[in-house]
């Protein structure tokens, strides 16, 4: 009889194991992953300037009149830099009759330099320098331009308005280097303005899509200017006596250089591949627990530990700020009084008579 109750408590067990069982339902999880169409852009060159664009240009310039008094000829040889940004194309529903557009550019001429004078400067040894006197011309200006297409050539017309300026400055530089004081320095001696207009006319060629070859001739007429006569200019061993000579402010420029196209610019579309959906399906028992969840925790946190440069640079390369226990708030990486020490400015130089140039052997 106790034996026949315990098999029909056991069939009555496995009864209720296999009901439990058979309500276990796999979890079906759907994924949808949408991918958009891919396209490629390409663009397409205007034949005019749409948003804006970048010049850079060497330029020459040089007076109209030749100076009797300028027998260096300082005043008609020279040469420098020029800067512009200018608009996209104003009459763009016309582009038929060409373009119009409008800018301002920086420009900076380097005229040149008398020559040397040996000098002594207020320093306790009295050492040795050198001096000279040293003319440019920066200028701002606003500008409008037009041009038409030929092909890939644009002929142009344009005008500029602007401020011009004559600038003379000593230049003292010393023969030994220093270590208390600054080895150069510059001071302005004189500066004369002119308002101005120019007219130019010149040529771009255009090299592809963005890059196009500039070259211009302008003449630019403005107020007069006093100008320095570098060849009666003395020097009384410690100072130049500058000779002035009024002049009107007529000056030609020639100018070659690039122009960058930096607008955006219309693109063509092109479809490479369509839009397309991915839909995956996968299963999982959500009443039995992941038999390697406890161990991936471990695993997991293992990694983040071993893996965590902070904590390795920490761990491995403490900073002088922990190494004693001691906080550093001032520490930022490098030693504390590197570095080149700050010089003092170059002293004036002293007056006395003029030290004269060592002879050439």
């Amino acid at each position: 009889m106790k034996y026949r109750f315990l098999f029909i408590l056991s069939v009555f067990s496995l009864s209720l194991n296999a009901q439990d069982t058979a309500k276990i339902t796999p979890k079906v999880t759907k994924i949808v992953t949408n991918h958009p169409a891919q396209y490629q852009y390409t663009r397409v060159a205007s034949d005019y300037v749409e948003d804006v664009a970048l010049g850079i240009d060497y330029q020459e310039e040089s007076f109209a009149e030749a100076f009797d008094w300028d027998k260096s000829s300082i005043y008609q040889n020279n040469g420098g830099f020029n800067v512009y940004f200018i608009s996209g194309n104003r009459i763009s529903n016309l582009t038929q009759f060409g373009s119009g557009s409008w800018g301002g550019g920086f420009s900076m001429n380097f005229y040149g330099d008398s020559k040397y004078h040996n000098v002594a400067i207020n320093t306790v040894n009295k050492d040795s320098a050198k001096t000279r006197i040293s003319l440019i011309s920066p200028e701002l200006y606003v500008m409008g331009r037009y041009e038409y297409k030929f092909g890939n050539i644009y002929p142009f017309f344009g005008v500029r308005a602007g401020v011009k300026w004559f600038s003379t400055s000593q230049n003292t530089e010393t023969l030994m280097p220093l270590v208390d004081y600054e080895n150069s320095t510059s001071t302005n001696l004189t500066s004369s303005g002119s308002m101005y207009v120019a007219t130019e006319i010149g040529l771009k060629i255009r090299l592809g899509k963005t890059v196009s070859f500039v070259t211009s001739y302008g003449i630019a007429r403005g107020t007069s200017v006093n100008l320095v006569d570098f060849d009666n200019t003395t020097f009384n061993s410690w100072q130049f006596d500058l000779n002035k000579k009024a002049a009107s402010m007529n000056v030609n420029q020639l100018k070659f250089g690039f122009l960058f196209d930096l607008s955006e610019g219309h693109t063509n579309k092109k479809l490479i591949k369509e839009a397309y959906t991915d839909t995956t399906l996968y299963t999982e028992n959500s009443n039995q627990p992941c038999p390697c969840c406890d161990k991936c925790k471990q695993t997991n946190s293992s990694d983040n530990y071993q893996t965590n440069p902070q904590y390795e640079r920490e761990r491995y390369n403490p900073s002088p700020s922990n190494r004693n226990g001691t906080p550093s708030p001032s520490y930022n990486g490098s030693r504390s009084g590197s570095g080149t020490p700050t010089r003092k400015p170059m002293p004036s130089i002293s007056p006395g008579p003029s030290i004269p140039a060592k002879p050439k052997s």
